[in-house]
Formats: structure tokens, sequence, C-alpha cells
């Protein structure tokens, strides 16, 4: 369940975290790793990204980064590599779409009889029964186009 009140993360911070801060040195236990896999919009909304930056706050202590207790330094943000202008140039079409043929492509919707209609026979003109489309759950199949 995605959950992003206090509670949640303070039942993370009792598990990381058994004997609690030590205040006098390195930490007793650390935590490598969190993985977060309900990231999502409601996440970083409102009240659940106060809580969640408070969170991940109490997980560093509320310290700055000690290369003492741990080597490798926080990631620094970076900027893009390319410009929006540089993106948008590369997206644009460099070939003409290639024409519709109404003879041998599948159009969406029939296009003066073509893939609308009737119904072809499903046996393909040999006859004989056709196995039920449902697997035997019975109700009906959505409209073929």
């Amino acid at each position: 369940l995605p959950r992003y009140d206090p509670t949640a993360y303070n039942t993370i911070l009792r598990n990381a975290r058994p004997h609690g801060i030590n205040k006098s040195g390195p930490p007793e236990h650390k935590l490598f790793g969190f993985t977060y896999l309900r990231l999502s919009n409601q996440l970083v909304e409102g009240q659940n990204y106060v809580n969640f930056k408070t969170f991940v706050d109490r997980m560093h202590a509320n310290l700055p980064h000690d290369p003492c207790v741990d080597p490798v330094a926080p990631l620094q943000r970076s900027g893009p590599e390319l410009t929006i202008e540089m993106i948008l140039q590369a997206a644009q079409p460099k070939l003409e779409p290639f024409p519709f043929e109404e003879h041998t492509d599948l159009p969406v919707q029939g296009l003066g009889g073509i893939g609308g209609g009737e119904v072809e026979d499903p046996t393909g003109g040999m006859g004989g029964e056709v196995e039920d489309p449902t697997g035997g759950m019975g109700g009906e199949l959505p409209p073929t186009v």
C-alpha cells in the first residue's frame, strides 16, 4: 500500500536505527539503501512531500554529509546536456509520411466497406462447430471493428 503518513516513515526509521541516534559519533547502524517503490505524483504533493522530505532528513539524522562516515558524496544536481531547442529541432520529421493504402492497410474504421460490415464465417467456409471464444465463461465479447 502506498503510505505517506508519519507513522509509516517512523516505522522505517525505528527499523533502520533500533537503538536511536549515536550522538557521540557515527551511527551504530547505517541503512545503505532504501527503495521507494510507490514513487508517484501523490508523493510530491502538499503534506505528503513535506513528510517525505522530513523522512529523508531523519534518515540522515539531520546531519550534513560526513566523508568520515560515508565516503560517497551526495550527487550534485546536473543541468541538461541538450537544450529544448535542440530536442525540438531533432524531432522534426525528415520525410513525408507514407501514404495510407486503403486496399492493403487495416483502417480503424471501415473505408467504403473495407474492414467493416459483415462478419466473416469463423469456420473459414469449412462448416462445423466453432470453439467458444469466451473459454466457457459465457458473457459477451466486445464488438469487432
